[in-house]
């Protein structure tokens, strides 16, 4: 996105700018900018790369954000540029905090997700369950072209296995990209939570994935601190669910990571396997 015009838009919006930094330029669905003005509080905007990505996250502020007070609020959005203009939020991502640290974020994030979970939201016409399969079916194509076999052996036959004995399951809103990364802060009173470009209903398991993948399967703990603040553990299928669903995303994301030569994201999801299978 052309700086300039970004600045034009500033000014316009605020009369005097007197700051556009480059925040997070390498994230792989947008470019984030702190925004300072003449005034106490700085802003974020955010330019996506897709629609979809800014439709989604659109879709949240407008409709759901209100509600909650640990995320950025919806300022202005441009459409045809794909830009949110967001109140800023402040602290570092609770991945780069010590372990200790780390334990009392993984409870607030319970307690967000929790909050998250239990605004109502409008359900798809197409069955949860069935939903489910044909997101496997994908992935068991995409594990065959790869020529990974046990990624069918071990995750698409147990999963099919396993939903074929589910009862009904319904969407709630979901992040949908909810790990370390995207939670900010600089103590346990300062927690807040960003990106939302992938947020749409979905099934609540899908929020806990890439902790279980990236987190949990070697530091337990964090996982029984996020629980107490989600205020509820798991059934039996919920938590064979959670295990195999989470194997199917660190799969994925290795499938992903060579199709576009991520060698990085490869490995992030290389390790998810060994923690998940205790390798």
């Amino acid at each position: 996105m052309n700086t300039e015009f970004l600045s034009r838009y500033l000014e316009q919006k605020f009369g005097c700018v007197t700051g556009l930094e480059l925040f997070r330029g390498e994230h792989a669905h947008s470019q984030v900018f702190r925004v300072s003005v003449d005034g106490p509080e700085p802003y974020f905007l955010k330019v996506h790369r897709s629609g979809r990505g800014y439709q989604q996250e659109l879709a949240f502020y407008q409709q759901f954000a209100p509600a909650l007070t640990q995320t950025p609020q919806l300022v202005d959005s441009l459409a045809a540029e794909r830009v949110l203009l967001l109140t800023a939020v402040e602290g570092v991502p609770c991945s780069r905090l010590l372990l200790a640290d780390r334990g009392a974020f993984h409870l607030k994030a319970g307690q967000f997700l929790r909050e998250l979970h239990s605004l109502p939201v409008k359900d798809d016409d197409l069955n949860l369950v069935d939903a489910l399969l044909k997101r496997l079916e994908r992935f068991a194509a995409e594990a065959a072209e790869a020529g990974v076999k046990e990624a069918v052996q071990d995750v698409a036959i147990p999963l099919l296995e396993h939903l074929s004995q589910s009862e009904p399951l319904k969407r709630v809103p979901c992040h949908r990209d909810y790990a370390e990364h995207n939670w900010l802060g600089s103590n346990e009173s300062n927690f807040r939570v960003i990106d939302f470009e992938h947020f749409r209903a979905d099934y609540f398991l899908l929020d806990l994935c890439q902790m279980k993948a990236r987190s949990w399967a070697s530091e337990p703990g964090l996982e029984r601190a996020f629980f107490t603040g989600y205020g509820r553990e798991l059934s039996e299928w919920e938590a064979r669910f959670l295990h195999l669903w989470s194997l199917l995303w660190s799969y994925s994301t290795v499938f992903w990571s060579r199709r576009h030569g991520d060698r990085r994201y490869e490995r992030l999801g290389l390790q998810a396997l060994r923690f998940l299978q205790g390798k």
